[in-house]
């Protein structure tokens, strides 16, 4: 009955059908706003080329306005046919191509800030995370993998995720929430990225050996990671070669596993999963905070006012040891 009543006495069932089913797609809350996007551009994809040409940018533009000002109180009357088709003219000159691809229509509804307006309201945005820069290790965990993002652009795959804190280094980045998850991406080798594998991952993803535990804190090095949790408790995990996960002795195969490394030669040891710092957990050391730099670990407890604790790289004295 909506759809009868949202056509009723229009002349044309295509468009009204376009507008429809555009408006329903952005108002959604079931649908995440990456997908949103990409149904956009499939149904909008008229010919189904895999691009959508200047007039069918038109189409979009003038259904989906129409349709989101007809089922939603507020919003301006859309723009005329005319004024649109302006509009496209002007952002298909900027293009390599006369054409638009999916990455390109992603772009533009990131980007602009008129089409966060949109994004921002009907979506679960909320507070966004913003990225940019060199993508080339995914470290950035933007949909569609740019590798180079040279504007921010919103971290879609987080959204209604509420962040705390961002670490991250040249391969690959930790997100902190504000409940005490955390999320991760970007090149997985030595297992730094905590999923209990080397593979890599291209948008964030919960770590969830910490599913179960309430992280305040995280770090990185050029390769491994670090988190302290509600308790005290460190975990480290990735890289082992240089001491920097604090697990004791690398011939220990109950934590530490054994690859060889394609770029350099010779083996490796990684851990890839989150993995408690026992010589810590021994002496009752409550942790509250961690940092690393590139090969060293530092923690800081909260015993006698504070106490800071570092292993890992000392050749340059980094480790405070002397």
């Amino acid at each position: 009955k909506w759809f009868a009543d949202f056509s009723h006495d229009r002349a044309s069932q295509v468009v009204d059908g376009l507008e429809f089913l555009s408006a329903v797609i952005m108002v959604s809350w079931q649908v995440p706003l990456f997908r949103k996007i990409c149904l956009l551009f499939a149904l909008f994809d008229l010919d189904k080329t895999g691009c959508i040409r200047k007039d069918e940018f038109t189409i979009m533009l003038k259904a989906a306005t129409t349709g989101l000002h007809r089922i939603l109180s507020g919003l301006p009357p859309p723009a005329t046919v005319l004024e649109l088709g302006s509009l496209s003219v002007e952002f298909f000159s900027t293009l390599q191509s006369q054409v638009l691809s999916q990455r390109e229509m992603l772009m533009w509804m990131t980007e602009a800030h008129f089409s966060l307006h949109y994004l921002s309201v009907l979506s679960r945005l909320g507070l966004a995370l913003f990225a940019w820069g060199t993508n080339a290790r995914y470290q950035l965990g933007l949909n569609l993998e740019p590798r180079v993002q040279r504007v921010p652009a919103p971290s879609l795959p987080l959204e209604g995720v509420r962040i705390a804190k961002v670490a991250t280094h040249e391969s690959h980045t930790m997100f902190l929430t504000e409940d005490g998850a955390v999320w991760s991406c970007g090149m997985g080798f030595c297992g730094i990225l905590g999923h209990g594998s080397v593979e890599d991952v291209h948008e964030p993803r919960v770590i969830e050996a910490l599913a179960h535990t309430k992280i305040v804190d995280v770090a990185v090095g050029v390769r491994h990671s670090v988190a302290i949790s509600e308790k005290g408790q460190v975990f480290t995990w990735g890289a082992a070669d240089m001491g920097q996960l604090g697990h004791g002795g690398t011939e220990d195969k109950e934590i530490h596993t054994w690859a060889s490394d394609p770029t350099c030669g010779g083996t490796y040891a990684y851990v890839s999963r989150p993995t408690v710092v026992m010589d810590l957990a021994g002496r009752h050391v409550r942790a509250t905070a961690a940092a690393s730099c590139s090969f060293t670990t530092a923690v800081l407890s909260d015993e006698d006012g504070g106490s800071l604790y570092t292993w890992g790289n000392n050749t340059d004295g980094q480790g405070g040891h002397g």
